[in-house]
């Protein structure tokens, strides 16, 4: 094989390889305020790295209060009585590392894995105060409930670390 053959190959792989780890760590938000309220638009894995920190961001957090929140292309409704009224119909669809229960084109409830190490229980306290309601387990496990003027999101947390967040579904007081 002549080198110029070995040279453009080894350009090949080596590009394939790099196109491979950028679309795993992938992630991008559109953060655009509106007259009815912020909206936060997320795309791609976000239990990689630190890719789950944007759940700590004020306008993640805006956008979840005023119901506009959008992941990977699904609109999620996450009014109680979108969940209630419409579940039972919803199709689990894996989307990178989310799970989506998607009725139509949107969805009624989202889980998101975080990255056990990204995002402390101590930070998601600071950023959105006391929760509602809280789940504590025997072995580190616990859930935080927080109510969003109505919308609920769920933090599921493992010996101090995030490991996924909710939102969506029936609230828990």
């Amino acid at each position: 094989m002549s080198k110029a053959v070995k040279a453009l190959f080894a350009v090949c792989v080596a590009f394939l390889a790099f196109a491979g780890t950028a679309g795993i760590t992938e992630a991008s938000e559109d953060t655009s305020q509106q007259s009815d309220g912020a909206y936060y638009h997320y795309n791609g894995y976000t239990g990689y790295g630190d890719d789950g920190r944007f759940i700590l961001d004020e306008t993640f957090i805006n956008a979840i209060a005023s119901n506009n929140f959008k992941l990977n292309g699904y609109q999620i409704d996450m009014t109680e009585e979108a969940f209630l009224d419409h579940n039972d119909e919803a199709t689990v669809t894996a989307v990178y590392d989310q799970h989506i229960h998607a009725v139509g084109e949107g969805a009624v409830f989202a889980d998101m894995p975080i990255n056990p190490g990204a995002v402390t229980e101590a930070e998601v306290f600071d950023v959105y105060g006391n929760p509602s309601h809280s789940n504590y387990g025997e072995q580190g496990d616990n859930a935080h409930y927080y109510q969003l003027k109505g919308m609920q999101i769920t933090f599921n947390v493992n010996d101090g670390y995030v490991t996924s967040v909710s939102v969506g579904g029936t609230h828990v007081e």
